[in-house]
């Protein structure tokens, strides 16, 4: 076999990928960029202010997108200046569309804060790094609380298990 066709059999075709940026963020500061790189393979790219980046690559666009989203948490968990102002922000994204009745949060209390939303409150105790949510219970008229964990040990899975439960 002559050089030109071995050369021509491991020549791939060329595939023009255009990358897409999202409307919706799903992560406050980054940005995310999806392309679909074969018939069946989904390349996603998310991209923070900073330039760091993380991808994944899956056959579900929408798995794609969540294992770009735990690796960017991941990220922010570890980097982050001000993690409680990323943690609101991020909260108030997950909980969009929901009836939000209050919000606020506090720079000047170690960067403290809390959302209410159909009658619980997640809340972010800065001083102690504390996320806890909390359940209003009618017959007592006050809050109890349901479950609390350290942000050190806050894991992506442990974040949104706390805002499904405020769902």
């Amino acid at each position: 076999m002559d050089d030109n066709r071995r050369r021509d059999m491991f020549v791939s075709k060329k595939v023009v990928v255009t990358m897409s940026a999202e409307v919706e963020p799903i992560l406050p500061c980054w940005t995310i960029l999806t392309a679909e790189t074969t018939a069946s393979a989904f390349h996603v790219v998310m991209v923070n202010r900073s330039g760091q980046q993380v991808a994944a690559t899956d056959t579900d666009r929408v798995r794609a997108m969540h294992e770009c989203e735990r690796q960017a948490f991941a990220f922010e968990q570890q980097h982050a200046e001000n993690r409680g102002r990323f943690l609101f922000e991020y909260s108030l994204l997950k909980l969009a569309g929901q009836l939000v009745t209050e919000q606020r949060y506090q720079s000047e209390v170690f960067g403290s804060w809390y959302v209410v939303c159909n009658n619980k409150r997640l809340i972010y105790d800065g001083r102690d790094n504390i996320l806890l949510v909390q359940n209003y219970v009618d017959n007592h008229a006050e809050w109890g609380q349901y479950r609390a964990i350290a942000i050190k040990d806050l894991a992506y899975d442990d974040f949104h298990s706390l805002i499904q439960n405020m769902l």
